[in-house]
C-alpha cells in the first residue's frame, strides 16, 4: 500500500492487486453498504492517519476510487469544509461548562445517529436551547479534540429537530464509520437523561421555555 499526501487535505492511496488479496478483498464484490467495504475503508483511514498525520475523522471525508486496470486501485481521499451557520443571536455564555461522567449511556449504543460537529460549547448551548427533550433522551454528546460531537437519532418524531442541529454544527459528516470513531475516542460529555437535564439548566440560564 502506497500512502502519499498530496495536499493539506488530500490524500491518495494506492493499492496493488496483491495488496487487496493480502487483506482478502475483492472489490467488484462489495456493495456500498456492506460491512466489509465499511470495515475496509475504516483500516485504510486508519493506515492514513497513522503514517501521514491526516485525521480523517474531523470532518466530512469524500472517497474517489478510480481502477489501475489489473494493476489495483487508488482511492483519493478528500476532506471537504463546509461553511458554519452562527447564531449572533445569542449572547455568549461563559459559565456554564459541561459535567464530566462516567456513568453508562442512556442512548442506545446499537441505534444509528445522525453526526454532527459543534465548534464551541457556547453553539452547543444554543442548541439545546432549541432541541426537544424527546430528542435530547436519545442523543449523546462528545468531546472530540477541539470540537463537540453531536450524535443524534433520527426517529419520525425527532427528524424536525435533528435537522434543525445543522443550523448550530459547523458541519454534519456522512462518513460511516464517523458514529463508531466518536463512540470510541470521543470523550463523553453528558447522553439521554443527563443531557435532557443538561438542557434544562441551560434554558434556565437562558431564561428559554421549555422545548418539550
Amino acid at each position: 500500500m502506497q500512502i502519499e499526501k498530496l495536499e493539506e487535505n488530500k490524500i491518495q492511496v494506492t493499492l496493488t492487486t496483491a495488496d487487496l488479496s493480502n487483506m482478502n478483498i475483492d472489490i467488484n464484490s462489495l456493495s456500498s453498504e456492506s460491512v466489509e467495504l465499511n470495515a475496509f475503508l475504516f483500516h485504510i483511514m486508519e493506515r492514513v492517519k497513522e503514517e501521514t498525520g491526516f485525521n480523517p475523522y474531523g470532518g466530512q471525508v469524500l472517497m474517489e476510487a478510480m481502477p489501475l486496470g489489473d494493476d489495483g486501485i487508488s482511492i483519493l481521499v478528500s476532506k471537504i469544509h463546509t461553511g458554519r451557520i452562527t447564531r449572533t443571536q445569542y449572547k455568549r455564555l461563559r459559565a456554564v461548562r459541561a459535567r464530566e461522567t462516567a456513568d453508562a449511556e442512556d442512548m442506545d449504543p446499537s441505534a444509528k445517529a445522525d453526526v454532527f460537529y459543534i465548534e464551541t460549547f457556547d453553539d452547543v448551548c444554543a442548541a439545546l436551547t432549541q432541541i426537544g427533550y424527546k430528542t435530547l433522551a436519545v442523543s449523546a454528546l462528545y468531546r472530540v479534540e477541539s470540537m463537540y460531537g453531536f450524535l443524534a437519532v433520527k426517529t419520525p418524531k425527532t427528524a424536525r429537530d435533528v435537522e434543525m442541529l445543522s443550523e448550530f454544527a459547523c458541519r454534519q459528516s456522512y462518513y460511516p464509520l464517523q458514529e463508531v470513531y466518536i463512540r470510541e475516542h470521543g470523550e463523553l460529555i453528558a447522553s439521554g437523561k443527563r443531557l435532557v437535564s443538561m438542557a434544562k439548566g441551560v434554558r434556565d440560564l437562558y431564561g428559554k421555555n421549555s422545548v418539550g
